[in-house]
């Protein structure tokens, strides 16, 4: 057997395989009871990657002459980024969405006018802006929640960075392919689909294994332009600061811009930007420089367990209060702890005068 026949036989069956999980996948999610909305269009995504992986195995089976197929490259970005959008700001569709779909039609158009496929192109567009999108998602999640870690986009981040690579690489492939012979030349192009199934399975794992992962958690994220500049409120800065010392609102580990603004009888632009331009800091940092110097406090004066010193500093999670202990104090709880205990010990046994 030779290599090309061995890597053939191994790609035909890793499709056929792929497909079924396809359509497994794609009825977990359109069977799903929570966040209905975007599964059904990670759902759509799925079943459109299913029909084409279908073209592919059936051509590779020799079950059709030709190497015309419909590739729906062109669209995966788009849905992607309704699925995004539903997961971050649980936004439906609407009609301005239609806008969407005007690249992909002319992608199609031009599929069939000439069998050429350029979606990969329009593809690669999407996924730069559905990365750019959720860093904007973050950013506001950090101007509205003092813990950014209640809703976890890691996984949004690394399909999106995932698909990034995808296309770059679909691209490559088919860049180059003209300059192999036959029948590698046909055969490259078939290759370009092995990161999307392999995607396809890591979505299967995390559906079945960790099916948290397709849940939306119930907080609200206003995707509202931010308050124009303009003169800081005294008075607003001085309630603000009360209210932190005398209240210790920052102790509440779920704690929201909208609550501390209802706190002061304000809204949530005035507060924010108070924050903003008083302190130079977003609502998260600001919320955080209270919890950790709790903590230091905690950290200094008792001999509590440091996972029960970050709970009762306000943060909801080891890892975090981990992270952003040490990116304020440049230790980590523990080497602070350490530090002072040493410190400490050197102060007794100075002499005395």
């Amino acid at each position: 057997m030779t290599y090309f026949a061995l890597l053939f036989g191994i790609t035909k069956s890793l499709y056929m395989l792929g497909t079924v999980q396809c359509l497994i996948l794609a009825l977990f999610l359109f069977l799903s009871k929570r966040n209905t909305y975007a599964n059904r269009i990670l759902a759509a995504w799925v079943l459109l990657f299913a029909f084409e992986l279908t073209q592919i195995v059936v051509m590779m089976l020799g079950m059709r002459e030709t190497n015309f197929y419909v590739s729906f490259d062109s669209l995966y970005g788009v849905l992607f980024f309704f699925y995004l959008r539903s997961f971050s700001y649980g936004k439906g569709f609407a009609k301005t969405d239609l806008l969407h779909f005007i690249l992909p039609c002319l992608c199609f158009i031009y599929l069939f006018m000439t069998n050429d496929n350029v979606g990969a192109y329009v593809g690669l567009g999407y996924a730069i802006f559905n990365f750019l999108y959720l860093r904007r998602y973050r950013k506001r999640m950090k101007s509205q929640l003092s813990d950014v870690d209640r809703i976890n986009i890691r996984w949004l981040y690394g399909m999106t960075v995932y698909q990034l690579v995808m296309w770059l690489g679909v691209l490559a492939i088919v860049s180059f392919m003209f300059i192999f012979s036959p029948p590698w030349n046909w055969f490259l192009p078939t290759l370009s689909y092995i990161p999307a199934t392999i995607w396809i399975f890591l979505l299967a794992y995390l559906g079945l294994a960790q099916p948290k992962v397709f849940v939306v958690h119930e907080v609200e994220i206003n995707h509202t332009q931010p308050a124009e500049h303009h003169d800081v409120d005294e008075r607003l800065k001085l309630r603000l600061l009360s209210v932190m010392d005398e209240k210790q609102l920052y102790l509440d580990g779920n704690l929201t811009l909208s609550d501390l603004a209802q706190q002061l009888g304000s809204s949530a632009h005035e507060v924010s930007h108070v924050i903003n331009q008083a302190f130079d800091k977003n609502f998260c940092d600001f919320i955080n420089g209270y919890r950790v110097k709790e903590a230091e406090q905690r950290l200094r004066r008792s001999s509590d367990k440091i996972i029960s010193i970050a709970y009762d500093s306000g943060f909801n999670s080891k890892s975090s209060f981990n992270h952003v202990f040490k990116q304020m104090t440049q230790h980590t709880p523990s080497e602070y702890r350490k530090k002072f205990a040493e410190l400490g010990q050197r102060v007794e046994t100075l002499p005395a005068e």
